[in-house]
């Protein structure tokens, strides 16, 4: 049998507001920092009620690695903005980036159709259809929405130039909606194709420069957008 303790004696105990800042503290990073101020409270509390329970409680290093674990999932909140600060901007231009390549990549589609209907159907007055759309329906394109199909970000029109000049390979003849977020629209990247099938990345103004000097007005073409 185990002696009873001396006169005076009692025996220590763990103190449970250490625990519980420990357990807060692991818990912290997991929840975003929810529990990262009790484990810091509590931490402190227990540490304030070890040091004055004259050895009746214990617990001293559960408090402690609680606090530090309070206080440094405070400190990973800076950090994880900075990481999130830096790779946002990246993340955002290769996935304009890959918008650009995969409608660069429709637009030759189309480039090609409409150069056959010019060979097979067009007159000197109508090289080309009136509406790019109508593709489909004389047998040129099968997939001419899909072609056209933009995401929600980039909603607008599509500039058709039904009436360019077949002879003049750097007449506009297609031009996409602003590649970027509608709210930054008038700074945004357009794919541009001119009649000899050059497809390029061109700025807003290049776009405005090309509907001035175009004879007839294009044709606004409201793009589909995938859902």
């Amino acid at each position: 049998m185990n002696p009873p303790p001396a006169p005076g004696m009692v025996p220590a105990e763990k103190s449970g507001l250490a625990t519980a800042s420990l357990v807060c503290g692991i818990l912290a990073p997991l929840s975003c920092c929810a529990t990262a101020l009790p484990a810091i409270i509590t931490g402190h509390i227990s540490l304030s009620q070890i040091k004055s329970s004259a050895g009746t409680k214990t617990g001293a290093r559960s408090a402690i690695w609680g606090l530090c674990l309070g206080y440094g999932s405070f400190l990973l909140i800076p950090v994880i903005a900075a990481l999130v600060g830096l790779t946002a901007p990246l993340i955002m231009k290769q996935t304009e980036k890959a918008a650009q390549v995969k409608s660069m990549g429709n637009v030759r589609q189309i480039h090609l159709a409409l150069q056959q209907y010019q060979i097979e159907s067009g007159t000197d007055t109508a090289p080309y259809p009136s509406d790019v759309r109508q593709l489909d329906a004389l047998g040129f394109t099968t997939n001419i929405s899909e072609l056209l199909t933009v995401s929600q970000k980039n909603a607008g029109d599509w500039l058709y130039f039904s009436a360019a000049d077949p002879e003049n390979p750097d007449a506009p003849l297609l031009i996409s909606p602003p590649l970027g977020n509608r709210a930054n629209a008038a700074s945004s990247d357009h794919v541009f194709l001119n009649v000899g099938g050059s497809v390029r990345i061109v700025e807003p103004y290049v776009v405005e420069e090309a509907v001035k000097k175009s004879l007839v007005p294009p044709e606004k073409i409201p793009a589909p957008v995938k859902q």
